[in-house]
């Protein structure tokens, strides 16, 4: 009888075992921090948790923070940040976005501010940044890269995180209202960019701030 041959270490069934693994651990995680503050969570609890050995989540999440990441980065993808950059299809983004938020609040409140999920959300920011100003070029072909880049700014941000956070949380919008309050200000803003392409230069340049040790 010839002898079996031992399967290699790194085989597809082993790899595709160890993401399953990874994303069971991501999801017991998100499911705890979606009642739990991060500072309780700990990855010998999430072991517990997720009925794996220690050793299985460090061995995946060397850190506590690695783990976090996964977190923020997998309810990212599943919220579709930045998946759709076209004009027309722009300033319908708050109305399936925000409700998605909503829905994972605390994730995407605690996503907003931790520092090592916004690092990986600079990496992307370049591409980000162009993708939208290619889109707005073709409303305003005049304007130079650095003034469509300024323009992108407010509008994009209407179908961010941040902006339905504040909306809700410090406003005191409902989702529903939030949502339709941002889809308005972005169709505002590209109607006046299609009405007046050249606008943006006829605004006045901001004051510079009092000095309060100087008489005015």
């Amino acid at each position: 009888m010839k002898p079996s041959t031992p399967r290699p270490y790194n085989s597809p069934l082993r790899k595709a075992q160890a993401e399953r693994t990874r994303a069971h651990i991501v999801s017991v995680a998100t499911a705890f921090l979606q009642e739990h503050e991060p500072a309780e969570l700990g990855l010998p609890k999430v072991a517990r948790l997720a009925e794996v050995a220690v050793g299985t989540v460090y061995a995946h999440f060397p850190t506590e923070d690695d783990l976090l990441l996964a977190v923020c980065i997998a309810a990212h993808q599943r919220m579709r940040i930045e998946s759709n950059l076209e004009l027309e299809l722009l300033k319908d983004e708050p109305l399936h976005r925000f409700p998605r938020f909503a829905l994972e609040r605390r994730i995407s409140g605690f996503a907003a501010t931790f520092p090592p999920f916004q690092r990986w959300r600079a990496d992307a920011r370049p591409a980000l940044k162009a993708a939208v100003v290619s889109q707005l070029r073709t409303l305003a072909p005049d304007l130079t890269d650095a003034e469509l880049t300024a323009l992108a700014g407010p509008i994009f941000a209407m179908t961010a995180p941040r902006v339905w956070f504040y909306f809700e949380d410090l406003w005191g919008l409902s989702t529903e209202d939030a949502a339709r309050a941002a889809s308005w200000a972005i169709r505002a803003m590209l109607n006046e960019l299609r009405r007046d392409p050249n606008g943006l230069r006829t605004i006045p340049a901001p004051s510079p701030p009092l000095d309060p040790d100087k008489d005015p």
